[in-house]
């Protein structure tokens, strides 16, 4: 439909035409009058000639305003899908929201690894977000524990004031994905981490509702895979349970009373 500022313009744009098809009606009805002998004089033939003309000019000014702005429309609508396209940009954002989150981040989620819980972390670095305006992506690579490298997409988007990152397989596996939720991250956009929750299927084959963290600064060493070492375990909960846990009452009971220690 367009924004109003433009359908405004669109409306003087079409009273211009308006105006001058009947600008030129007049010139011509003027000629038209002397061919058929009817007496006019002089001036008034002159002023007919340049009517007829100020009428013909306004028409074509008029016309091509309108033609360069449905060829430029199309020119960016075409662009527009043309980039959607090549990045395979489903999940798009007000682009100054986004703007928050190019830059570096350390992102940490819990998974299962063996039959046990553990923490797992993956960068995400400035210089590799895609930069298509209104979308952000990312393509990073894990490992499942057992030196087995998967790649993954994951798009970043916003939602009110919440931040979703929704993450699939490249190629498809059947279960690799996992989507991630940080409430009223705008609003806490200021704060160097963010705690959220993801539902992920795990390396065991285990749907889980787990945490994950968004930090500016590295909270836990990992290596190249991704593995944290356990002594870290507790110090990555405390930081969750701190951010996210102290603010949210995590799936409660109906009838149950409200925590009021937040």
């Amino acid at each position: 439909m367009g924004s109003p500022t433009r359908r405004r313009a669109d409306v003087v744009v079409w009273l211009t035409f308006g105006l001058g098809v009947v600008t030129t009606a007049f010139g011509v009805g003027f000629a038209v009058s002397n061919s058929n002998g009817t007496r006019t004089s002089v001036p008034e033939q002159v002023v007919a000639a340049v009517i007829g003309s100020l009428g013909a000019g306004v028409v074509g000014a008029a016309l091509s305003i309108l033609i360069a702005n449905l060829a430029d429309r199309d020119g960016r609508d075409d662009i527009t899908r043309l980039l959607a396209h090549m990045l395979g940009a489903r999940f798009t954002s007000d682009d100054s929201e986004l703007s928050l989150l190019r830059t570096n981040w350390h992102h940490y989620h819990i998974t299962t690894v063996d039959g046990r819980y553990v923490w797992r972390y993956v960068q995400y670095r400035s210089d590799r977000w895609s930069t298509v305006v209104g979308s952000l992506r990312y393509h990073h690579r894990v490992t499942d524990g057992q030196s087995h490298a998967y790649e993954f997409d994951s798009e970043v988007g916003i939602r009110g004031s919440h931040l979703l990152i929704l993450s699939n397989g490249s190629h498809g596996e059947l279960g690799a994905q996992a989507t991630e939720i940080f409430p009223l991250f705008l609003i806490h956009g200021y704060r160097p981490r963010h705690g959220g929750i993801g539902t992920y299927r795990t390396w065991d084959n285990r749907n889980i509702i787990g945490k994950t963290i968004l930090s500016r600064d590295l909270l836990a060493p990992a290596d190249e895979d991704g593995a944290i070492a356990d002594s870290h375990f507790a110090q990555l909960d405390g930081i969750w349970d701190a951010d996210f846990g102290g603010q949210h009452d995590l799936l409660p009971s109906a009838q149950q009373s409200p925590s009021t220690s937040h």
